[in-house]
């Protein structure tokens, strides 16, 4: 673990050695989704492109915009046909599997091999990357320091399990 993250992490009263952290940003705008939620970057296998994903531990899957899939060669008949609930009602995808690395600011990124991603072409207002709890955020040991100051832009650890 390079030097000063687990001092960082003892700051913050984290008791777990994590193997990196990226910077929390709230109260912003991704796509047109208001959020107050944590964001995360990370890279999906296949594109080098850094995406700004956000941090949703409530959200039932992880979820990767259509066009997202379509650049990464995913199609809807690559997955296990689902339905999701979403804030505006139930929404029929498919649940496929893609690799993704969580980018850390300090310390080393992890990768989430097969993280479980929910696709579909019928959202009405297209969410950004989602980073949610099945397949991806149960697989990984995390914590969330939200800062402790106006300025201070707080952190998100992160660690395989």
């Amino acid at each position: 673990m390079p030097d000063g993250l687990g001092a960082s992490a003892a700051a913050s009263g984290v008791t777990r050695e994590y193997d990196g952290w990226c910077g929390l940003v709230t109260a912003t705008k991704l796509s047109s989704w208001p959020t107050s939620m944590a964001i995360c970057n990370l890279t999906l296998q296949g594109l080098e492109l850094e995406h700004v994903a956000m941090l949703d531990t409530g959200a039932q899957y992880s979820v990767m915009p259509y066009q997202l899939a379509l650049e990464l060669g995913i199609s809807e008949a690559d997955g296990e046909r689902a339905k999701y609930h979403t804030r505006d009602g139930p929404l029929w995808g498919v649940l496929v599997r893609h690799s993704a690395r969580l980018r850390a600011e300090e310390g080393e990124g992890i990768d989430v091999i097969d993280a479980e991603w929910f696709v579909s072409g019928d959202w009405s207002n297209p969410p950004p990357v989602i980073v949610g709890w099945q397949g991806f955020l149960e697989a990984i040991a995390f914590g969330c320091d939200p800062g402790t100051a106006p300025d201070d832009q707080g952190k998100f650890f992160f660690a395989m399990l």
